[in-house]
């Protein structure tokens, strides 16, 4: 069995950059360590094409965009034949200084997966659109205080008029006095969504080593901060405090994992020692 992945990197102008990359993937291909640009996954059963440009028409404004469009020749988790997917993204970013950012993006993906209609017992495999919107601004106050808020709007399409909705949005505060031992980060955030189909990721700052992207669905709140605390030139100390709120719940999970009442709360904490 073969993989092949190919791509180029063109610079036709100083002020645009295009860039391809082709991948083909056997459906017997296994790689169980392997990690390639793909749409699956793992690496295997895919053939597509990805096309991206990039543009900075001013010295504050940049432009990117790409077009991923794939195969998957043989049957994959929860699409029982064989199917495609599409994936367009723009996003348009603004520096009017070094200190703020802002920028908007939109991205429109087209998958198939399984789904149970009323005219046919078996699975259907039928594909559904995820379009998302989201507008950030960053703005850095003095060298201790920055700030970063963000807007999110999500819409899945599965067809039939069953059409869902998703918000979120968060406000960050940056703390990091340069001569101070302690650093402090902390977000309130608020989300709804009708489905876990119409769910939203937002990625968190957490404690060193640790890394997490969160999924959000239904109604609620979250908040967390966490600290960085120097204790000595050789230790440092590192917590994470954080919760979920949920609108209308009276339990979270299922199973050995039920929380009873609509709060979800956690706490980490992390040592370094170095010699």
């Amino acid at each position: 069995s073969t993989a092949y992945i190919n791509g180029i990197l063109l610079s036709p102008h100083s002020k645009a950059t295009v860039s391809l990359l082709h991948r083909s993937i056997s459906t017997s291909y296994q790689a169980f360590h392997g990690n390639a640009f793909t749409v699956n996954s793992g690496v295997s059963n895919e053939q597509g094409l990805f096309a991206g440009l990039s543009l900075k028409p001013l010295p504050q404004w940049s432009i990117n965009l790409y077009a991923d469009i794939c195969r998957f020749p043989w049957l994959k988790y929860r699409t029982d034949a064989p199917s495609y997917s599409q994936d367009y993204f723009v996003q348009v970013s603004y520096r009017p200084s070094k200190l703020t950012e802002i920028y908007s993006r939109y991205r429109s993906r087209q998958k198939a997966i399984n789904q149970k209609t009323e005219t046919n017992a078996m699975n259907e495999v039928i594909p559904f659109f995820n379009r998302s919107w989201r507008t950030q601004i960053s703005h850095k106050i003095n060298t201790s205080f920055s700030v970063r808020q963000r807007f999110e709007l999500l819409w899945y399409d599965p067809g039939e008029g069953l059409k869902e909705k998703g918000f979120l949005a968060f406000f960050d505060v940056f703390c990091n006095p340069p001569q101070s031992s302690l650093g402090i980060n902390m977000r309130l955030q608020i989300f709804e969504s009708d489905s876990y189909n119409s769910r939203m990721y937002a990625y968190e700052n957490d404690v060193l080593y640790y890394y997490a992207i969160p999924v959000f669905y239904d109604k609620g709140s979250r908040y967390y901060i966490n600290a960085k605390y120097k204790l000595n030139k050789h230790a440092i100390l590192w917590m994470k405090w954080g919760q979920v709120i949920y609108s209308g719940k009276d339990a979270i999970g299922s199973g050995l994992d039920e929380i009873k009442g609509n709060k979800k709360s956690e706490i980490r904490m992390l040592l370094s020692v170095t010699f």
